[in-house]
């Protein structure tokens, strides 16, 4: 079973597109993105592939799972910039939600990878 359909409109409704914008984007028609997400039909090779480089995905991650929306949205590749510890980012998200505050100490990691993380996050 792919999951392409099921990932697209993910992927669509996590950048705010309608379904005609998403077509323009990749030259294809809005009745097309709409077979695709209902599974009537698949797209063909090459608009897969452009689909998948566009949003920074593997192939194997457009088709074979569902896509979370941190994998759309590249915060994998953020915290791999960061170098957080998995144990850090947990302590951090936890104190962080318990005193509903941010530590300000925690923003010197960011130091010097600001335009790297912004470039990630505008794609």
């Amino acid at each position: 079973m792919s999951y392409f359909g099921v990932n697209i409109r993910k992927i669509r409704l996590t950048k705010k597109l309608s379904q005609t914008e998403f077509a323009k984007i990749f030259g294809i028609t809005r009745a097309s993105v709409g077979a695709y997400e209902e599974g009537r039909a698949e797209a063909k090779i090459d608009k897969i592939i452009e689909i998948a480089s566009h949003y920074k995905l593997t192939l194997d991650q457009l088709l074979s799972k569902k896509i979370t929306i941190n994998e759309i949205s590249n915060f994998n590749k953020v915290d791999k910039i960061l170098n957080f510890p998995k144990q850090e980012k947990t302590e951090t998200i936890v104190e962080d939600r318990k005193n509903n505050d941010l530590d300000i100490n925690r923003l010197d990691i960011l130091e010097g990878k600001v335009d790297e993380i912004l470039e990630i996050l505008k794609k």
